[in-house]
């Protein structure tokens, strides 16, 4: 059975990349991520995002990033981002997605996972690893 891609770059930030490679234009820093419940089909099995997506699947808020590390090789950048049950409409939610957007609005990345249930005592911390 063939692995199914659970994290992905967008078009849009590939387009941006290339742009910027292009023409020299700089190339806007990610700054928050955006939480959803979209990241599984019907049967709770994780699904491929798309890279021609423009928001998070099922999006029902959005929150700054926590961190973000530059590998030692330079290769990637690790991302980390924090879901807290206090925040606005993620009570018994089933989280299943993340995606990060950049400081214009675009949605960079998207990573699916199996859903992780929003109690009043739950806190989900997802690590998203950007790699080029």
């Amino acid at each position: 059975m063939a692995e199914i891609i659970t994290s992905i770059t967008t078009n849009k930030a590939r387009q941006k990349l290339a742009k910027s490679h292009y023409s020299g234009s700089t190339v806007p820093k990610i700054t928050m991520a955006g939480w959803g419940t979209g990241g599984v089909d019907i049967n709770g099995d994780v699904i491929k995002p798309s890279s021609a997506a423009a928001q998070v699947a099922g999006e029902i808020i959005k929150n700054k990033i926590k961190t973000s590390t530059l590998s030692q090789d330079g290769l990637s950048v690790i991302f980390t981002a924090e879901l807290m049950p206090g925040e606005a409409g993620v009570l018994n939610q089933k989280i299943s997605t993340v995606g990060l957007y950049d400081e214009e609005g675009d949605l960079v990345l998207i990573k699916n996972f199996t859903p992780k249930q929003m109690d009043t005592d739950s806190k989900i911390t997802i690590e998203c690893t950007e790699q080029f």
